[in-house]
């Protein structure tokens, strides 16, 4: 025989030996599974995973304990998962501490499986027995101290009151589970508990949405929290008596700071109630500070407060009127947001109107219908229920009329004008009605080819990447002005007369106005004036053509009812309005 023969039999012969060897210590290590002995998984794995096993030919035996070590690792896997369950929160010094978060049920289930295993895993069978330890000390601790046990109870029910009323609850806030959480880590009996994880995913369930919903929303350059979004025009009343309004940037520094205004509403039906307070005033109030912003100046109305340009009559084509509110800005004060891309060419909206991106309402209804309960859901699934009205409606309104060309009816386009108040107003696009919205707009309100170009060159303009400060602010010749007047009319009127002092009441919402048409107007600032003549009633501000500026200089009011013809000059101010 061929030496080249005889070294690849002798080969042969050797690998055939091994592998003989090899299959009989696999087979005894599958007796011993069977007989109950439990040999070690490592030593089984290592049989399989040698490196002289992996050019063996498979085999019976070798399919079969390959098997039983698939068997033993889907349990050792389950049995480390549920044992890595920790939890890290943060103690009253802003430190991090791990706790775990084991039933104890658990435990012994994972202890019961891994029995039942036909190997033995020693490593992991420790483990177990050192939390089975640890839990009977805890429970013969809480027996010694029963005492503390006792007062412990007491809190732990308590815990759980709140726990399952935020659980399914609209009543419930961020904040609701923030003071739950705080009570159950401090709970004895609750720390760790099967409660305490439902409290902390449910917790974390309501954040996530809350951050998504402002991510939704928020500009670039936001000054506007949530709530001031979603909730609607508060702020109208305040512009129409031309009360000084700036706006600062705002930047939370938690997701409970973005909300934190809904924590002062207890129940779903409060917060429902303010916001359909605020929408249906919406469009009346509005109306009335187009009227008062049109006899103001751009000076009066720009962001910069007239001390960035002075105005002149050459002017007259360098700023624009914002399409809702129909203040005056210049051209240099404005800048582009992405919004806009909307609206058709020329049409503009300040920041005060344009408050945040506007989310489509597909986006944001899809967001609400996986979301958990609680008032930040209901806050903004009332948005999207007055998206659908005010849509709607306007949708109905602009079906008078048909065909491409500018309207000539002016009560017809006043009308519809108006009607898309409160669409301008509402910061959730619905793309479809938007498109028929935007048709309409173009034929009640045509803008002329400078406006067009203005809004060209804005939007070519490079916008700010930061914030720029506080808008309004009047620190020069504009606001500041005002400001002063403020102050000095009100020592005048001090020093005048004690009964003058009164039309600067501030009365709260519950108070009826004498007014025949009332704007019913809300908010911290909303003033009021009394009639000085025999009727002596009071009215708001804004239901009687008042402003600020207006009353600075104004000592004796007398309403329509009361005023004569040889009543002071000041009298017929409230004999057009009231």
């Amino acid at each position: 025989m061929p030496s080249e023969l005889t070294s690849l039999l002798t080969a042969l012969r050797r690998q055939t030996h091994e592998f003989s060897v090899w299959q009989e210590k696999l087979c005894l290590l599958l007796r011993e599974c069977k007989d109950g002995r439990k040999p070690e998984l490592e030593d089984l794995r290592g049989l399989l995973d040698s490196p002289l096993a992996l050019d063996y030919p498979h085999c019976e035996v070798s399919e079969e304990a390959r098997e039983i070590v698939r068997q033993c690792d889907r349990v050792v896997n389950r049995a480390r998962a549920i044992m890595r369950q920790r939890t890290q929160i943060r103690d009253q010094l802003g430190m991090r501490e791990s706790f775990p978060v084991i039933d104890e049920r658990d435990v012994q289930s994972i202890g019961l499986d891994v029995d039942s295993l036909p190997c033995s895993v020693s490593d992991l069978r420790n483990d177990i027995m050192v939390l089975l330890k640890c839990q009977w000390l805890k429970r013969a601790h809480k027996l010694l101290n029963w005492k503390r046990l006792k007062l412990v109870d007491s809190d732990s029910e308590n815990s759980d009151d709140h726990t399952n009323d935020g659980k399914g609850s609209e009543n419930c806030t961020l904040k609701t589970f923030d003071d739950v959480l705080y009570s159950i880590r401090k709970s004895f009996i609750m720390r760790n508990s099967p409660a305490h994880a439902c409290a902390e995913e449910r917790r974390e369930g309501i954040r996530c949405f809350c951050q998504r919903i402002c991510n939704m929303f928020y500009l670039r350059n936001s000054y506007y929290n949530i709530f001031e979004i979603l909730t609607g025009r508060d702020d109208l009343a305040e512009l129409i008596e031309g009360i000084p309004m700036p706006l600062s940037p705002f930047k939370a520094y938690s997701i409970r700071e973005d909300w934190t205004y809904i924590e002062s509403f207890e129940s779903v039906e409060q917060l429902k109630n303010h916001i359909s307070s605020v929408f249906t005033k919406q469009r009346e109030l509005m109306v009335a500070l187009r009227t008062a912003n049109d006899a103001r100046s751009v000076s009066e109305t720009c962001l910069c407060a007239g001390h960035t340009q002075a105005e002149a009559p050459a002017d007259n084509c360098a700023f624009l009127s914002c399409l809702l509110c129909h203040a005056k800005y210049h051209s240099s004060c404005v800048q582009w947001e992405w919004f806009m891309e909307h609206l058709p060419v020329g049409y503009y909206l300040c920041v005060r109107c344009l408050r945040s991106r506007r989310p489509l309402l597909e986006d944001v209804k899809s967001l609400c219908e996986t979301a958990l309960p609680s008032l930040e859901r209901v806050l903004v699934e009332c948005a999207l229920n007055q998206t659908e009205l005010v849509y709607g409606e306007a949708l109905k309104c602009i079906e008078q009329f048909s065909g491409g060309n500018v309207i000539d009816d002016t009560a017809l386009c006043k009308k519809i004008d108006e009607c898309l108040i409160p669409v301008f107003c509402n910061e959730i696009l619905k793309s479809e009605a938007w498109k028929r919205i935007s048709a309409a707009l173009t034929q009640v309100k045509p803008v002329t080819e400078m406006r067009k170009r203005l809004c060209e060159q804005i939007r070519q303009r490079m916008p700010l990447i930061q914030l720029s400060g506080v808008l309004f602010s009047g620190s020069g010749f504009g606001l500041s002005r005002r400001y002063r007047n403020l102050k000095r009319g009100l020592i005048m009127s001090e020093q005048s007369a004690g009964r003058h002092m009164k039309r600067i009441k501030h009365f709260g919402e519950t108070e009826a106005c004498a007014a025949d048409i009332c704007l019913k107007p809300s908010g911290e600032n909303v003033r009021w004036i009394q009639c000085e003549g025999n009727c002596s009633r009071w009215y708001h501000y804004i239901c009687v053509g008042q402003t600020m500026d207006q009353t600075q200089y104004t000592f004796s009011y007398y309403c329509y009812r009361c005023c004569t013809p040889f009543r002071t000059p000041f009298a017929s101010s409230g004999n057009n309005a009231g």
